[in-house]
């Protein structure tokens, strides 16, 4: 690695995973710098749960084995925000040779004397969805003096006060800064998920790096802000569900988040739902399960099955028009997929904003196929699924299910509209949210019912 090009390590606060740098991460990969953003125990998409992570050193024990695998010579720049202060002072009193210098983003900055313990909308939207417990280990940090001035105290330290941070506030930010002095003390207007509201300024703060401008999309619906409900789940073994991929035994399995949410409705209420690329098989089969809870289905670029064939036909169907070569660096079995970082660059976020990407890179998970399952018979009878009004929206360039195959799609089990969106690639709700949001709101005003309970029962 050239003497310009440094490797930054993100350690995320409390509640939090590697997924709140992802603006951060693009401005240092896009200025010639390598970023890691970890996620730590229990955190993000980390498989462990809160009730697995017994001390402090489970918690910070993916910061440490990141570390502790570095090729010898080889040094990092660690950046703590909030409660991951105190596991960045950790990490720098194990490894003191391997750290060059730890940030202090309005983080918990301990001395060597005491133990430890002594947004835009989109974002928080983004955050609403992926938090989780944090731990605070409290007993852990207060035992002893777990840092030494030999080890930690010998690393250079720089913090960064955000000025408008009403979590840790700037009066106890500068206690802290006074009770164990840093090398330098920086000054951000700003609030305490800095690296979300002043991505660029914290981009250039204290590093010596080039200012880097660059233009970002504001990729957030308007559905909130129009006084609409919107609820997004995350199905098994997906996002921050808490089960991992060998517990989901059958379709039946990774579906039951979204049957469960429908099923808990107030009887008499109905909702729309919108299923993207393999989630319209998701959809589908709720469809199929409460018709009457359902007054429309929107398919955004995603599998539709007929009411005739099984469901899995059309799985079949797509790998059949998929030459192998094109799949690139995708992990597939009998029963799984894992998109590989190839694939989502040139397929899949191919026409994202590159901040979109890393956020992807950081929460990919591998998903479940359920071929055998989908396979076995017709789930989905004209009686209810096909009762329920149904609208396909084509993305026009989208290469991961190319525009003839939605054709087929349509053309197989016809909607009842079918609405287009130039322009737009496979996550068209990152590239084109604004388009997707009238298209959704035109349709919900056309189609959507607040009951038709009778007619369904």
């Amino acid at each position: 690695m050239g003497d310009d090009v440094k490797h930054f390590v993100l350690v995320h606060g409390a509640c939090h995973g590697s997924w709140c740098w992802y603006k951060l991460v693009t401005l240092l990969k896009q200025a010639g710098h390598r970023v890691t953003a970890l996620d730590l125990g229990a955190c993000g998409i980390n498989p462990k749960q809160l009730n697995e992570i017994i001390s402090i050193w489970d918690y910070v024990q993916p910061l440490m084995d990141f570390i502790a695998s570095l090729p010898q010579g080889e040094t990092v720049i660690l950046v703590g925000h909030s409660y991951s202060g105190l596991c960045i002072s950790l990490a720098m009193e194990s490894f003191p040779e391997k750290i060059s210098l730890a940030v202090f983003v309005t983080a918990y900055m301990p001395n060597f004397k005491s133990p430890p313990a002594t947004v835009m909308q989109e974002d928080l939207e983004l955050a609403y969805m992926l938090i989780r417990p944090n731990g605070l280990f409290l007993e852990d940090l207060s035992k002893e003096c777990m840092l030494t001035e030999e080890k930690y105290g010998s690393i250079d330290r720089v913090f960064i006060v955000c000025e408008e941070d009403v979590v840790i506030k700037e009066d106890f930010q500068r206690l802290m800064i006074e009770n164990s002095p840093p090398k330098e003390v920086n000054l951000i207007r700003a609030g305490h998920m800095v690296m979300l509201s002043k991505p660029r300024e914290l981009c250039q703060s204290s590093w010596g790096l080039p200012w880097v401008l660059v233009l970002v999309q504001a990729c957030h619906s308007s559905q909130r802000g129009d006084g609409h409900r919107v609820t997004a789940l995350d199905l098994g073994a997906c996002g921050i569900n808490p089960k991992q991929l060998n517990e989901i035994i059958s379709i039946w399995d990774y579906v039951q988040p979204l049957m469960d949410f429908i099923a808990s409705l107030p009887q008499g209420e109905t909702v729309i739902l919108v299923g993207h690329s393999y989630a319209g098989l998701c959809i589908s089969l709720a469809m199929e399960s409460f018709p009457q809870k359902i007054s429309l289905a929107v398919f955004v670029t995603a599998y539709m099955p007929n009411f005739k064939s099984p469901p899995g036909t059309l799985i079949q169907e797509y790998f059949k028009r998929t030459p192998t070569e094109s799949l690139m660096d995708c992990q597939l079995s009998l029963d799984s997929v894992l998109f590989g970082p190839d694939y989502m660059r040139t397929k899949v976020y191919a026409h994202c904003q590159s901040e979109d990407l890393e956020l992807a890179y950081m929460l990919i998970r591998p998903n479940g196929l359920f071929l055998e399952d989908l396979s076995k018979e017709c789930m989905l009878t004209e009686e209810k699924y096909g009762s329920i009004d149904r609208v396909f929206i084509v993305c026009e360039e989208d290469l991961v299910m190319k525009e003839d195959f939605q054709r087929l799609m349509i053309e197989d089990s016809p909607p009842k509209e079918v609405n287009l969106i130039r322009g737009a690639g496979h996550m068209v709700m990152l590239s084109k949210p604004r388009e997707l949001c009238q298209r959704l709101l035109e349709v919900a005003g056309k189609y959507h019912r607040i009951c038709d309970c009778e007619a369904k029962n």
